[in-house]
């Protein structure tokens, strides 16, 4: 599945307003990553932006067992890792632009080699000025999944989780300053 695309431009969208009730309205926070339902709720609570897709990134063995914690061992083992995301649709005002600038530089923080925020043409087909920021390696930045070691697994969600923090305390801050 294609995942990645450069960034679109803003556009408008007169629809934003319905589209963020209709998405929320039918928000089920029971298909969401546990880990991710305080920050999507956050989000959720800006009124120029809304969550419409997340994961929080999986690990799985071979067998398609997942790992549910990568703990330092000696192993020569691959990895399958499922992206982690958060895909928002951001609405074209002074305050959605200013928070897509602000996305934009998250990858600058914390690890350009790994981190994209970009646009995905299937949420842009339904949400113009759709985007995501998703943890994946560059070299498979374009991939729901990659195939990596299990060293290299370990390092993705070091990354991984150094990104969801961060945006959540972005999120917290921004609420705060309103």
């Amino acid at each position: 599945m294609e995942t990645y695309t450069d960034c679109k431009p803003f556009i408008d969208n007169p629809n934003f307003k319905e589209d963020r009730r209709n998405i929320l309205d039918n928000l089920e926070v029971g298909g969401i990553d546990p880990l991710l339902v305080p920050l999507v709720q956050k989000i959720n609570r800006l009124p120029y932006v809304f969550s419409l897709q997340c994961c929080h990134g999986h690990f799985l063995w071979k067998n398609g067992q997942e790992i549910k914690t990568l703990e330092p061992l000696e192993t020569n083992k691959w990895v399958t890792y499922r992206l982690a995301y958060i895909a928002l649709c951001i609405e074209n005002s002074s305050l959605g632009r200013r928070l897509q600038q602000r996305l934009m530089n998250i990858p600058l923080f914390i690890n350009q080699d790994n981190i994209q925020f970009c646009s995905a043409q299937w949420f842009w087909d339904q949400w113009p000025n759709s985007y995501g920021l998703q943890i994946m390696p560059e070299r498979f930045k374009a991939f729901d999944s990659a195939l990596t070691t299990y060293a290299e697994a370990r390092e993705i969600a070091k990354i991984r989780d150094a990104c969801f923090a961060y945006l959540d305390e972005f999120v917290t801050n921004i609420s705060n300053q309103e």
